[in-house]
């Protein structure tokens, strides 16, 4: 059948959920903490990761936090005692398929189970036989599917072949299931009438959008290249001139979501793609949570978004979001850029939160004082004092290129902050 792996601590609940899940034919692999688990589950390689949310060492959104920055996917379910609104969006936000309250019904487990296993079966399925409307040779009436590119917990990405207009795009589908719940056909529309608005370089294109047979799907331009957490992750630190070139590209990008009135609020190395791997052409990606400011729609009032290692202090504090905020993040990216680390390596889970929205980011002497003094405004706690919009910072950058050291120079080496 599936190996689950379960991260529980409490001895009576785990044994009681290997009982229900072993007679149903499927190994458990059993941890305690978080890491334990962070060592084990890429060996084990499991069907289905099946977690408490508090544990000893942190909460299981630090586990899936962790797997996700370390390209680890797998489903998630998560256990907790707490049926909190706020708590269940930021799972689904990290991309938790569902959810368990204790005390844990057998009935539902296993439904549940089943209902996970079925997902990924379809998405790993070979290429003849996802079920798509028009199959592989012509989904939706038009796209030829070369081969999967990723999956989440509402759908998949596929590279394609449009066969109308003879390129190639990103093809992403809505599951049968996440396009019956109101949140993600939201989200999906979002992100197309954000990108509408958007036509820049540096920002991914919208060309397609629509619905066959119940299911939604988005036709976005494919960017070949790397992205930039696996091209940090594969290549080491930049260099002070290179993460200059990579933060110009990317503040012009803010700058054309700025003239939309738009904000991303999920700025991160993952949505960031180099184009032909190159620095200077950066590409920003993945706009399912963008908003116009102060926008409260799909997402509750004061709820958590973003990525934990790169939102913004306000955000952390349940603040409406702003171009500012998208500022602070992208200053994050300019960190991990330079330093091949997240802010605050040491942290995790609510302190790592509540580092980010109390503490000044810390950046190492060694680089470059005028490079060193744009990443400290931008990443300033309060909103009021980070450049006020991308054109300032993009005139900084400007005078900046060319005039930083380092190009050819030894990079900054990566860097530890130690709780305190």
């Amino acid at each position: 059948m599936a190996t689950i792996f379960l991260v529980e601590d409490d001895e009576l609940l785990c044994y009681t959920l290997r009982e229900v899940l072993t007679s149903r034919g499927h190994d458990v692999e059993h941890r305690g903490n978080i890491t334990d688990a962070m060592r084990d589950i890429p060996e084990v390689q499991p069907d289905i990761l099946l977690s408490d949310l508090q544990l000893p060492d942190g909460t299981g959104f630090d586990l899936v936090e962790h797997l996700r920055n370390t390209g680890v996917e797998l489903p998630v379910m998560m256990l907790s005692g707490v049926n909190d609104e706020s708590t269940i969006i930021r799972g689904f936000d990290l991309g938790v398929e569902d959810y368990l309250t204790k005390p844990v019904q057998k009935e539902e487990l296993l439904a549940k189970v089943t209902r996970v296993l079925a997902l990924r079966k379809g998405s790993n399925a070979p290429m003849e036989e996802v079920d798509l409307p028009g199959g592989r040779e012509r989904a939706f009436g038009r796209y030829r599917i070369d081969k999967l590119l990723g999956r989440g917990s509402s759908g998949i990405v596929y590279k394609a072949l449009d066969l109308e207009e003879g390129r190639m795009v990103a093809l992403k589908a809505l599951s049968p299931l996440a396009a019956l719940e109101e949140e993600k056909r939201t989200r999906c529309l979002r992100e197309v009438y954000s990108l509408s608005a958007l036509d820049h370089p540096h920002v991914v294109q919208v060309l397609d959008f629509g619905s066959k047979e119940g299911r939604f799907y988005q036709a976005m331009e494919f960017v070949p290249g790397p992205e930039l957490q696996a091209h940090v992750r594969e290549q080491g630190p930049m260099s002070a001139p290179d993460v200059v070139s990579l933060l110009r590209g990317l503040a012009r990008a803010l700058a054309a979501l700025d003239k939309a009135n738009l904000v991303h609020r999920d700025i991160k190395p993952a949505n960031v793609i180099l184009r032909e791997g190159d620095i200077r052409r950066p590409v920003l990606v993945d706009f399912g949570l963008a908003k116009r400011p102060f926008d409260r729609t799909v997402t509750a009032q004061g709820a958590f978004v973003g990525t934990p290692a790169f939102t913004s202090p306000e955000s952390v504090y349940g603040k409406d979001l702003d171009h500012r905020s998208d500022m602070f993040s992208l200053g994050l990216v300019g960190l991990f850029a330079l330093t091949g680390h997240f802010v605050f390596p040491d942290l995790s889970g609510l302190q790592l939160v509540h580092a980010i929205g109390s503490r000044p980011v810390q950046i190492p002497a060694e680089v470059d004082p005028s490079l060193r003094e744009v990443i400290k405004r931008m990443t300033r706690i309060s909103r009021n004092k980070r450049y006020q919009n991308a054109q300032e910072l993009l005139e900084v950058l400007d005078r900046l290129e060319g005039g930083v050291p380092g190009r050819g120079q030894p990079r900054v080496a990566p860097f530890s902050v130690r709780a305190g």
